[in-house]
């Protein structure tokens, strides 16, 4: 099977060769009848894994057969089936494209595991033209209990797929704005380091009001505690794709803070769903909670402030995850969230900026409330961002299948190096184009899972290359998307 559309990594023998290497067992004799073609006694062989045979996918076999057995690993172009001396029917043509893979039955090796099973993977070629053939493969397996002493498992068929194929070897497909990773068209994605923290301060032009806040005392300004809701533009934060927000501070009025402790609060951040400059009156409304860009709740519990008059900024509580801010373009807007319940030995006051009934960009009711009862107030707190640039982000242009009803299937990630502690993941979405002028018109919104594009003509990706504790990097070779023609 190394002709020019076989897998590349099976090596090339004449059909005399192949025939010694099995021990001069397999000169054919007389054509056997097609109903015939199956395997006999103890092996079997099958794919294995979910990446199929595609152009330019590394694939997975299975063998089965008696524990520490040698065997032979066939492949050919046409089915047979041919009669064989000593072994029975074979169920390959056993022509001029016949390959043999493995050649145990003459070496010794490889042999069948303990387990009873031996697995291996086999690369298909990169070349289009590849696609639409069909290929059938058999093992036989030295078994002295099975008939004339060898086992052969049921033939094999598969048809490889036709692909679509991002080697990194340019940047025509890469999107600037949404890419932090390293992609410069040399053959490779990488991902970057993990950066020291720093400093993103959103400080507007202070007013003088003293304003409800959602850090109360009973009664000052409700009894009910309180669930608010701020919006910061992401024309306000100079945060860049593939940075996190570990930690936020805020500006107490005249750098004062009063003692006082905040019990079962949750603070969550997350992306606006939609471009709008005012927050909804339903606090859900306002918060993303699509896949790959779910609101993340950064904490809960007990809030702790003491007594300061020199302190410039008050941290947040400590947060117990970070949130990982929009790797997309235009970026998306942020919203902060502070719910509690009533209590708190006394109230905070805030540096805002609070000059107009609108844009809406801060909305609060009682704690715990699903919708806000004050809702139109251009108010904003001075706050600081710690950030650090802990992912590599990568997002592609859209690649044309060319054909109308695609069923994508599982793609191969080549990877060049993953690191202890470094990960990578992609997600995928499909557009379909209604109007037929060859640019997608409908997108289905990105997912991990590629069925999620099934159907639709054009697909792309976005990737995540997470760097380890100790600096190390990711980096991948290729990616490849199998897909049928339905």
């Amino acid at each position: 099977m190394n002709d020019p559309c076989s897998p590349t990594a099976v090596p090339r023998v004449s059909t005399a060769t192949m025939l010694a290497i099995v021990l001069l067992i397999l000169t054919p004799t007389s054509p056997a009848r097609a109903g015939d073609c199956q395997g006999k006694g103890n092996a079997t062989l099958a794919l294995a894994g979910d990446v199929p045979p595609a152009v330019g996918t590394v694939f997975g076999l299975e063998i089965t057969g008696r524990a520490f057995a040698p065997f032979a690993l066939l492949a050919d172009a046409g089915n047979g089936p041919v009669e064989v001396p000593s072994i029975g029917t074979v169920c390959l043509d056993l022509g001029p494209q016949m390959r043999v893979i493995f050649d145990g039955l003459r070496s010794g090796s490889p042999f069948i595991g303990a387990s009873g099973m031996f697995s291996t993977a086999l690369r298909a070629p990169a070349r289009p033209a590849a696609a639409g053939r069909t290929f059938y493969m058999q093992a036989i397996v030295q078994d002295p209990t099975a008939p004339m002493g060898y086992a052969t498992s049921d033939p094999l068929e598969f048809t490889i797929l036709p692909s679509l194929i991002e080697s990194f070897a340019t940047v025509q497909q890469r999107v600037p704005s949404s890419t932090s990773a390293i992609w410069e068209g040399d053959g490779q994605l990488v991902g970057i380091p993990i950066s020291p923290p720093r400093f993103v301060e959103y400080t507007p032009i202070a007013t003088q009001f003293n304003l409800p806040h959602p850090l109360v005392e009973t009664g000052n300004p409700t009894t009910t505690g309180a669930r608010l809701q701020m919006l910061y533009y992401s024309a306000d934060l100079d945060i860049s794709p593939g940075e996190s927000i570990h930690s936020m501070d805020w500006g107490p009025k005249s750098n004062f803070t009063f003692a006082s402790a905040y019990d079962d609060c949750r603070l969550r951040l997350g992306h606006q769903p939609n471009t709008s400059p005012h927050l909804d009156t339903t606090f859900d409304n306002n918060l993303d909670m699509t896949e790959g860009s779910e609101t993340t709740t950064v904490f809960e519990g007990r809030y702790e402030v003491g007594n300061g008059s020199d302190i410039p900024w008050e941290p947040w509580p400590v947060f117990s995850t970070p949130f990982e801010y929009s790797g997309e373009f235009p970026r998306k807007n942020l919203v902060f969230e502070w719910d509690m319940p009533q209590g708190g030995d006394t109230y905070q006051l805030f540096r805002n900026n609070s000059t107009a009934m609108f844009p809406i960009r801060r909305v609060f009711g009682d704690g715990g409330s699903t919708l806000a009862t004050f809702g139109s107030e251009n108010t904003t707190y001075h706050t600081r961002f710690v950030v650090v640039q802990d992912r590599g982000l990568a997002r592609s242009l859209w690649y044309d299948t060319g054909e109308e009803n695609p069923d994508y299937a599982t793609p191969y990630i080549k990877l060049g190096a993953l690191p202890e502690g470094t990960s990578v993941a992609f997600e995928y979405e499909g557009g379909s184009d209604s109007n037929g002028d060859g640019v997608p018109d409908s997108m289905t919104g990105f997912g991990e899972d590629i069925d999620i594009a099934d159907g639709n003509r054009f697909i792309r990706f976005r990737a995540t290359l997470r760097a380890s504790e100790a600096g190390d990097v990711a980096v991948v070779k290729a990616l490849v998307i199998p897909y049928g023609r339905n």
